[in-house]
């Protein structure tokens, strides 16, 4: 029980963060015409949510990663997925696009560090021979945000509503973070 909660349990807490880190990033994609009929803007509008969170990506993901490398790492990747879970949750209640804009690249710029940070973690924290397996398995989180994260947000989205699809994508926010919270040393 003492491996699992040392070795085990903080890998997958980390790998489900990438899962997490990659369906917030990606959601808006997943259900881009619901989104666009439910905010009443046209597909062009919604689609700006997939662009502009990919520049603050490309800006703030080396940033990031440069201004908060002095944060204890636990307490780095815990915000983050708190961040997270609370703007996927507002955003599940936001009154309009220009609040869902707003949102998004709030909770962009904070989960521009989470990927880096978790691969270089979890090699912090598993023995030198295991660091390769270790580090594709917290990848396997992006891997599973996109081959059955997004189909379940489409789903969601599709047969409830987009409001609904933000609620899952907060959980599975929430879930890593209370995780990380109490197995990351």
């Amino acid at each position: 029980w003492q491996l699992f909660m040392r070795q085990w349990l903080p890998r997958t807490a980390l790998m489900l963060g990438n899962f997490a880190t990659g369906i917030s990033i990606l959601a808006p994609a997943a259900m881009l015409t619901v989104l666009a009929d439910g905010l009443h803007v046209g597909i062009r509008d919604a689609g700006l949510l997939v662009t502009f969170g990919a520049i603050i990506l490309c800006i703030g993901s080396p940033l990031m990663a440069l201004i908060t490398t002095r944060i204890d790492r636990r307490l780095l990747l815990v915000t983050t997925l708190a961040v997270l879970t609370v703007c996927q949750a507002a955003t599940a209640f936001a009154p309009n696009y220009a609040t869902v804009l707003a949102l998004r690249l709030v909770m962009l710029t904070v989960a521009a560090v989470y990927t880096p940070q978790a691969a270089s973690t979890v090699s912090m924290i598993v023995p030198v021979n295991q660091r390769a397996g270790a580090i594709s398995f917290v990848f396997l989180g992006w891997s599973l945000a996109v081959a059955g994260g997004l189909p379940l947000l489409t789903l969601v989205a599709a047969h409830v509503s987009w409001r609904a699809a933000y609620g899952v994508a907060a959980v599975a926010s929430l879930v890593p973070c209370v995780l990380l919270a109490v197995s990351l040393p």
